[in-house]
C-alpha cells in the first residue's frame, strides 16, 4: 500500500519548486571591508547594543535599520542597500 499526497500538495510542492527556481533570492550583503571597520567602531566604543556585526547585518530583523531606544541610548544604523540591484549593503549613517 503506497503513500498518496492530495493534490492539492502536490501542487504547492510544485509551485515551491518553480518559485525557488525562476524567483532566486537575493541576499542583501555588506563587504567584508565595512563589516571589519563596524566590529572595530563597536569594540573600541565598547558597544553593548549593536549585535555582533556580519554581512547580514542589515537585512532581516534583529540587525541593523532598526531603532532601539535602550536606557537613554538610541541605536540607529541605517543601511542603503539599493547597490548592485538590492544585493549590496552600505552603511549610511550611525
Amino acid at each position: 500500500m503506497g503513500f498518496l499526497l492530495p493534490l492539492s500538495a502536490i501542487a504547492a510542492s510544485a509551485l515551491l519548486v518553480l518559485c525557488s527556481v525562476f524567483l532566486p533570492c537575493h541576499s542583501q550583503v555588506l563587504s567584508l571591508d565595512e563589516v571589519d571597520a563596524l566590529n572595530t567602531i563597536s569594540t573600541k566604543l565598547n558597544n553593548t547594543y549593536w549585535p555582533k556585526v556580519s554581512q547580514t547585518s542589515c537585512s532581516g530583523s534583529g540587525g541593523f535599520n532598526n531603532v532601539l531606544y535602550a536606557s537613554s541610548i538610541l541605536n540607529n544604523v541605517t543601511c542603503n542597500c539599493s547597490y548592485s540591484n538590492g544585493s549590496v549593503c552600505h552603511v549610511t549613517n550611525m
